[in-house]
């Protein structure tokens, strides 16, 4: 016996068809053809980039923002896989509503300051961000990031090479961490290439407006590297500074500020709670890592959740009154309920 199908359940078939339809033809991928500029022609959909579809560069490949000019992305969003080279030039910005996946990496392809703008968000696994060329040590090359940027505990931005990138939104949110300096191996143009950081080619994380460096986020310093905040910081997350192998001009701290981290590390070392200014730290050993500034550092070991502690408690007083509303019954009234 065939099932009968309503005109209504028909229409609603046809229309949940269509959507699905729509949907799956909003995103266009990068298919490179010479010029390999975001908003010209060089998508699947063989047009310009439209606000009402998203676009994704995949694994291995290379697109470029508008070359000497800023620019906003004509599509609803960027999904980067692969590498995004930004070279809108000083004081000028490359636009977008980026969503980078593990691997991805933007590069600053012109000299002087590229500024990021619109949104940001990381995925899990490390996302890339690398000034000056993968060898020699050039001229400082920064990034500004206007942007609003996100991502959970197990996202890493990476700082790599000669600049400093420096994060200005307030309402950033981003809980990964934010790390610099040492190698990686990192998408060049295609291929994977080794990129290192060496003694004059140092990448600075600077932090420039409160809230800046996100919720709970953590800091992690590798060789030749830098972190400077404009503002007091509190985090429950990190701050850890790898061994600077006996060099003082490694790894820097500028400690003009008072910072409040979950757990400092410092070449393999977990320092005790407490508070700690430069005296201090040059008489634990670990001057080296620090500026001589008014500032102080302490590590604060997270107390328990008030939410938790309450819930506790609430749990607590149910089973107690559970137990009161029904109290276990004698031995005397079970043998009494028996024998009647």
């Amino acid at each position: 016996m065939t099932p009968h199908t309503s005109p209504r359940f028909q229409l609603l078939a046809f229309c949940l068809a269509g959507s699905l339809a729509t949907a799956s033809a909003a995103d266009f991928n990068y298919v490179p053809n010479g010029t390999n500029t975001w908003n010209t022609a060089v998508w699947s959909s063989a047009a310009v980039p439209a606000p009402a579809h998203n676009y994704i560069v995949a694994n291995g490949q290379t697109l470029r923002t508008t070359d000497g000019s800023s620019s906003i992305f004509g599509g609803a969003s960027l999904t980067l896989a692969g590498q995004l080279n930004i070279q809108a030039g000083d004081g000028r910005s490359n636009s977008a509503n980026l969503i980078l996946q593990s691997g991805a990496v933007i590069v600053n392809a012109r000299t002087g300051t590229q500024t990021i703008a619109g949104t940001l968000q990381l995925g899990t696994g490390t996302q890339y961000f690398k000034s000056t060329g993968t060898t020699g040590a050039g001229a400082a090359r920064n990034i500004t990031f206007d942007t609003l940027v996100s991502g959970g505990t197990n996202a890493t931005a990476h700082f790599l090479r000669n600049g400093t990138f420096a994060l200005g939104n307030a309402g950033n949110t981003f809980a990964g961490t934010w790390r610099a300096g040492g190698s990686a191996s990192v998408q060049s143009d295609g291929p994977l290439a080794t990129v290192s950081n060496e003694s004059g080619v140092v990448s600075t994380i600077k932090a420039t407006t409160t809230g800046s460096l996100g919720i709970n986020a953590s800091v992690a310093l590798d060789a030749w590297s830098r972190f400077d905040t404009d503002f007091d910081w509190t985090t429950t997350g990190s701050l850890t500074l790898a061994a600077n192998g006996g060099n003082a001009s490694s790894i820097i701290v500028t400690l003009d500020q008072n910072i409040t981290v979950g757990l400092l590390s410092i070449a393999g070392i977990q320092l005790v709670a407490g508070t700690y200014d430069y005296t201090e730290l040059v008489g634990a050993g670990y001057g080296d890592y620090f500026t001589n500034g008014a500032g102080t550092i302490t590590v604060a070991i997270p107390e328990p959740s008030t939410c938790a502690i309450i819930l506790g408690l609430s749990t607590l007083a149910l089973v107690t009154c559970s137990r009161r509303k029904n109290p276990r019954p004698s031995a005397a009234s079970t043998m009494t309920e028996f024998t009647t």
